[in-house]
């Protein structure tokens, strides 16, 4: 007999539960299971140095407080600090100085990912300029960085894009509308990657800034997105654009009705069979609301960078091993939004014509 369509549901639903059981297991409680190179020491160190304590936080919860009077003046007498306190006097000194290298490696990767990462401007270039603001939002929640940028330098990258020609090859003309499904495939699994991270950190990792603090894993990546669209609204303030295209002689009417919908996620200065595109943007003067627009863009980059790291130089328990893999899958998909987003502005290159008025 044919399964039933409740049945495939639950079967369904049993399938993606079971893709992270052990992160899904310890959401309310990081040290149920640590991140996988460093688990059995310190659960080998929970359940035996420290078992009193443990006993006590499942027992009470957190709300209620374990005495502890060096605790209590530095205001930090929970049931999940003296367990954590516990575990970190019973640790090997040698252990200690590896997790201090993690430490400072891991804090000072938002600021290295900063460095990789696409600015405000260019990705307020991708959606104001070449009309993908689709494409730009879903970069912008794929890369967990965002490069400092001065108001002043807003109309750089435009001027740029006007003075830097590139032809592209032919057959990368032709492959345009796999292009554009692998550059979308790409970003959506950058997204899955970050999401489900941020997902197992805050379900594995202690922090020392606050222990039961586990969205800020995922508070993080993500906050970086609304500082692009910051970013691309200053842009927006700043400029006025125009796209002016000619179409081929040989493409007909019938043949622009029945392009297929790939082609259509591109702006239609992007088509390849659209030639003579022009792109006119007018660089208008400073406004009032750009200057606040940029400032805000500017702050909120310099808070997201110190936010990222004061939350990854405070965890805890975490290997070298562990420590790299974090690091390795936060560059991979800061690397592949770079990628996409310079070969759509290489696009441009060579079709914006820019006017600047000055009072």
């Amino acid at each position: 007999m044919a399964p039933t369509t409740s049945h495939c549901r639950l079967s369904l639903l049993y399938a993606l539960a079971t893709l992270f059981p052990s992160a899904s297991a310890s959401w309310g409680n990081p040290l149920e299971k640590l991140l996988p190179d460093s688990n059995a020491g310190f659960q080998h160190i929970l359940h035996n140095s420290c078992s009193a304590e443990y006993a006590a936080l499942i027992g009470n919860g957190d709300d209620v407080a374990i005495t502890d009077p060096l605790l209590y003046k530095f205001d930090a007498n929970s049931g999940i600090n003296a367990v954590v306190n516990c575990m970190l006097e019973a640790t090997p000194e040698l252990v200690k100085f590896k997790m201090a290298s993690v430490q400072v490696l891991l804090g000072l990767t938002p600021a290295i990912l900063a460095t990789l990462g696409a600015t405000p401007q260019e990705t307020g270039m991708l959606a104001v300029i070449a009309r993908r603001p689709l494409l730009a939002l879903l970069l912008s929640f794929a890369s967990p960085a965002v490069f400092p940028l001065r108001s002043s330098e807003y109309t750089r990258g435009i001027k740029e894009l006007n003075r830097c020609h590139m032809n592209r090859p032919d057959f990368l003309a032709r492959a345009d509308p796999a292009i554009v499904l692998l550059e979308y495939l790409l970003t959506v699994a950058s997204i899955a990657n970050i999401g489900e991270l941020g997902y197992r950190l805050g379900a594995q990792v202690v922090l020392s800034l606050r222990a039961t603090a586990p969205y800020f894993f995922v508070l993080w990546p993500f906050l970086g997105a609304v500082i692009h669209m910051l970013g691309a609204t200053a842009l927006r303030m700043r400029t006025k654009v125009v796209a002016q295209t000619r179409e081929s002689e040989e493409q007909t009417q019938h043949q622009r009705k029945n392009s297929s919908a790939i082609e259509s996620l591109r702006s239609s200065i992007q088509q390849p069979g659209v030639r003579n595109a022009r792109v006119n943007v007018t660089i208008l003067p400073e406004s009032l609301g750009f200057f606040f627009m940029s400032w805000f863009t500017a702050v909120g980059t310099a808070v997201h960078i110190i936010f990222g790291t004061t939350i990854f130089s405070s965890m805890l328990f975490v290997s070298i091993d562990d420590g790299c893999i974090i690091i390795v899958r936060l560059m991979a998909s800061v690397v592949v939004c770079r990628v996409i987003l310079t070969y759509e502005l290489a696009i441009l290159r060579g079709k914006v014509e820019v006017t600047e008025i000055n009072e």
